[in-house]
């Protein structure tokens, strides 16, 4: 099955889901699910009937088919827009604009051309940012390589590429890549057609922040990038991650995972389906909605991980504390702060959870937080970006 188009209109992204005739109407309509769903009216339903289904409620939209739809570029069309500028002519001379908007001269130069020629030497760029360009598909075999060999770093944010196949094209012919931005992108799943092990085989960090894959999209995405190190999961609404009772395969390599503003919620869910990183060293859970750490049982625990950030999440107890310290027994950056137990919040606090004999107010363990953890967590050397020290 061909994975469905995507198209930009008037400055938003959306997904094809439908072409036809809509009842009650003439001629030819285009289903749409976009990517910012403020922009759509409805879930694919007009009057009763379902044409197409979205993963967003109220994301979808009919419009027509028109000139003002692109349907995308390909990689190397939007990196000679972005990167090669027209040359004037060779002879021509051009007024060049120095300094400030305050202290600005204007001077005459000859030969600028000569300069934009040495600047179009794509086969020089290592780091490359084509974000919102509209790139849609790969290109003929081998011509992006010829172009652009040595890229390392490449930025295909928010774009057109409708699956994991068009990406795996593009990066297989980049054998030094080794960075990948695929952020607000929306890609359908590979298929066997291409050699995902042998297109990511240098790859050591991958973003797929706001993509809403899920996170078994996101692991049978990854499985074969044997090298990848830094993954980024961010704002991607998950209050799940795997959801199976089996093991996922052991994976040695990856050292940090950013689940960024999700909304996860309970703790031991998050290692029952991270577990199988096993040198884990970093992990970011900032802004999720993790509300407690309860003690950890037979052979739970993230015995390499060294950082961890519960910045903005729902902590409300000192057990939740006490319990890292077996859960993370190399513990040595921690960030606490926006959870009620250390104070200002985002999420209404509606009491701390304390020992019944305990005679602390509550104003009294937020002022005394910081210390109050530091003790707990032997291992600690950073807390909230500062040196964990109980002296003043």
């Amino acid at each position: 099955m061909s994975p469905s188009p995507r198209i930009s209109l008037a400055g938003y992204l959306g997904t094809v889901r439908y072409t036809g005739p809509v009842e009650g109407t003439s001629g030819t309509w285009l289903g749409i699910e976009w990517d910012d769903h403020a922009r759509g009216k409805h879930d694919g339903v007009k009057d009763g009937r379902r044409y197409f289904t979205c993963r967003n409620q109220n994301s979808g939209s009919f419009i027509r088919p028109s000139p003002n739809v692109s349907y995308g570029q390909s990689f190397l069309k939007a990196l000679t827009s972005k990167y090669i500028e027209t040359p004037h002519g060779s002879t021509s001379q051009e007024s060049v604009i120095l300094g400030s908007s305050q202290g600005s001269i204007v001077v005459e130069a000859v030969n600028l051309d000569k300069i934009r020629g040495k600047l179009a030497d794509l086969g020089r760029l290592r780091e490359v940012s084509l974000v919102n360009l509209d790139v849609a598909t790969s290109d003929t075999d081998r011509a992006i390589q010829e172009t652009c060999p040595n890229i390392r770093g490449l930025d295909l944010s928010k774009n057109l590429i409708p699956d994991w196949d068009v990406v795996a094209l593009i990066a297989r012919e980049l054998p030094l890549l080794k960075r990948l931005c695929l952020n607000l992108n929306r890609l359908s799943p590979g298929t066997d057609a291409v050699d995902m092990k042998s297109a990511f085989a240098n790859l050591t960090e991958l973003q797929l922040n706001g993509t809403m894959m899920s996170w078994s999209e996101m692991h049978s995405a990854t499985a074969k990038m044997q090298n990848l190190e830094i993954i980024e999961f961010g704002y991607n609404s998950l209050t799940c991650l795997h959801t199976g009772d089996d093991i996922l395969p052991v994976n040695k390599t990856v050292r940090v995972l950013n689940l960024d503003s999700n909304a996860c919620s309970n703790w031991v869910h998050i290692w029952k389906s991270i577990r199988h990183y096993t040198s884990l060293q970093r992990l970011l859970l900032a802004s999720n909605s993790v509300d407690s750490v309860p003690s950890p049982g037979p052979e739970q625990s993230f015995p390499a991980l060294k950082h961890l950030s519960l910045l903005h999440n729902k902590i409300q107890a000192w057990s939740d504390i006490d319990a890292l310290s077996s859960w993370c027994p190399a513990l040595e950056v921690l960030t606490t702060r926006g959870n009620p137990l250390t104070g200002a919040c985002r999420y209404p606090i509606t009491f701390i959870k304390v020992a019944s004999n305990d005679a602390l107010s509550r104003q009294a363990q937020v002022r005394h937080s910081r210390p109050f953890t530091i003790s707990k967590l032997p291992t600690l050397m950073t807390l909230d970006g500062a040196e964990a020290s109980l002296t003043t």
